[in-house]
Order: structure tokens, then sequence, then C-alpha cells
């Protein structure tokens, strides 16, 4: 395989595919946030490498990353808050991802509070009415 990473689409559960890079025969690398509680961005996981069309499917996750992800909403301005946080989420080594104006996913480690973060960096954000309340961690 060269040097540049193969995307390739994934399975992740039933009723949802993403993207990870295959780094090689048979380890793949999550490439965006799933929805699935099983799975998170960066996660390393050995894939079934049997030939099918359609996505690969996961047989074990190898390497966790981020413990956790968090739903945040945040208010508008979206375009200029949505710039605000992911900077201050990136600058504490979260990732995140957009999923509609106001509405963000964060993976992050368990000792980080994304709430915290974005009203830190000065952006009125709040759980999403899906997620469990969180403790507020310093930043």
């Amino acid at each position: 395989m060269s040097d540049e990473k193969k995307f390739v689409k994934v399975q992740f559960s039933p009723g949802e595919t993403g993207w990870g890079r295959e780094i090689e025969t048979g380890r793949v690398v999550i490439a965006n946030i799933p929805l699935t509680d099983a799975l998170n961005i960066d996660d390393l996981v050995e894939v079934d490498t049997t030939p099918r069309k359609g996505a690969i499917e996961i047989v074990r996750v190898l390497k966790r990353v981020f413990e956790c992800k968090t739903a945040v909403d945040y208010p508008t301005p979206h375009k200029e808050n949505y710039a605000k946080i992911r900077e201050a989420w990136h600058a504490a080594g979260m990732k995140c991802e957009g999923m509609i104006p106001g509405l963000v996913i964060i993976a992050h480690h368990e000792n980080q509070n994304p709430v915290q973060i974005a009203i830190n960096a000065g952006v009125a954000a709040a759980l999403h009415p899906t997620q469990p309340d969180l403790e507020p961690v310093p930043a």
C-alpha cells in the first residue's frame, strides 16, 4: 500500500455507516464520530477482510483514543459560535463534527467537559437534551 491512506466505508452499527482510514490490511482508524456508543473517532479497529460489496464490518476495537462523546447545542450566530467553540475544543485536544447549525458532537476524554470549555470560550452552549448531565470540570 502507498503512503496515502485509503478511505473505506465501515459498518458502525446495523443502521449506521461511516468512514475509516485503512492503515494496513485488516486495520482501520475510524475517521468520523459515529453515533453508536460502541465506537469513537480515532479508534483503531480490526475489520473483516472478506471481500464484499458495501461497508466493511468491524471485528473488534483494538485501541480507544476518546472514551466519551457529547452532543452540545450552541446559539446563533451559528457560524461564528461554531468557529469559537471548535477552536477551543481542538486546543483542548478534542475533536468535533457539526451535525446541523446549532448542534455539534464532540469526542473527548472522561476528565473533559466540552460544555464548560465552550462557555469559557464565550459561547452559551448547553448539553443537547439527549445527553445526561455532566459535572463541570475545570478547563
